[in-house]
């Protein structure tokens, strides 16, 4: 868990830091606005260690401040979602054991019916859904070609479920404990019981789980940027870094090589810290 902590802050410092310091190092003189994304336009596959440590792809932009700018993209995506399914994930499970049965009931069957879609298959319908409503709202359009909202919204889609599945299952199971039949007993609303009482109890076993979800919904992303419907070009990301990467396989295999393993090693990384969080608060492990 530490190594995988450790890791994820020098993740962080990489993707938000990095790129600006890449940028300094290489930015030709007299050019003020000089971008990231496309720093060190240069030759393309030029592998040169001193001033490219990792080289230029196929445009000649620096493959090290993309996996950077990629780093910084999957988090802010990852995060945006997390907290999204976090927050109709409490509101749903909540509802779900406190609200009246006319209301509680179909909210549940609902969360049970988003199960039956695989996530993949659902995020790419609602990016093509929104696709086919930018073609006559050219602000839509402007959008949809970024990337990053259709992206959020499709997997913010699929990634509450689960999280309201558990909220409600530990809120029954707090419901009855002796300090919510106390607080009951004194008067106490079901809005300061749920708030005050029960949803603090649930902390750490959401922070632990959204750990783990985050590098489900990082490899959701890279899946969607690879299968060319995510992140748009230029704006970079690991999964459409490795899309061009496959393109230049055969005279190139070099470019699959580092955005692989950022991808991999982040994955790691959040797993392990989830696990170790679980664990850690998890009172039946001490």
């Amino acid at each position: 868990m530490w190594v995988g902590g450790a890791y994820l802050v020098l993740l962080v410092f990489f993707s938000f830091v990095g790129p600006a310091m890449r940028t300094s190092q290489l930015q030709p003189p007299g050019m003020a606005n000089f971008d990231a994304v496309t720093s060190g336009l240069d030759r393309p596959f030029l592998n040169n260690v001193a001033k490219y440590p990792l080289g230029t792809d196929e445009q000649g932009r620096d493959i090290l401040a993309r996996l950077a700018q990629g780093g910084r993209t999957s988090l802010l995506i990852g995060l945006t979602v997390q907290g999204i399914a976090l927050l109709l994930g409490l509101l749903v499970g909540t509802i779900g054991v406190y609200a009246p049965k006319w209301i509680r009931e179909p909210v549940m069957r609902l969360t049970d019916a988003m199960f039956a879609f695989p996530d993949i298959l659902l995020g790419m319908l609602l990016i093509g859904a929104f696709a086919s409503a930018s073609v006559a709202n050219p602000a839509l359009k402007a959008i949809v070609e970024q990337g990053t909202i259709p992206v959020i919204a499709a997997l913010s889609c699929t990634a509450w479920p689960s999280i309201a599945r558990l909220v409600r299952a530990q809120i029954a199971s707090l419901k009855d404990r002796e300090f919510v039949v106390a607080a009951k007993a004194s008067g106490a609303s079901t809005y300061y019981i749920v708030t005050r009482h029960v949803l603090p109890q649930l902390w750490g076993i959401l922070l632990a789980v959204s750990m783990v979800e985050l590098a489900g919904t990082i490899l959701a992303e890279a899946t969607l940027s690879f299968l060319g419907i995510g992140i748009r070009p230029p704006n970079p990301s690991w999964g459409g870094m490795l899309s061009i990467a496959r393109q230049n396989m055969q005279s190139h295999p070099e470019m699959l090589i580092w955005p692989s393993i950022m991808l991999s090693i982040t994955i790691f990384a959040l797993s392990f810290v989830g696990d170790g969080l679980r664990a850690l608060t998890d009172p039946k492990s001490k």
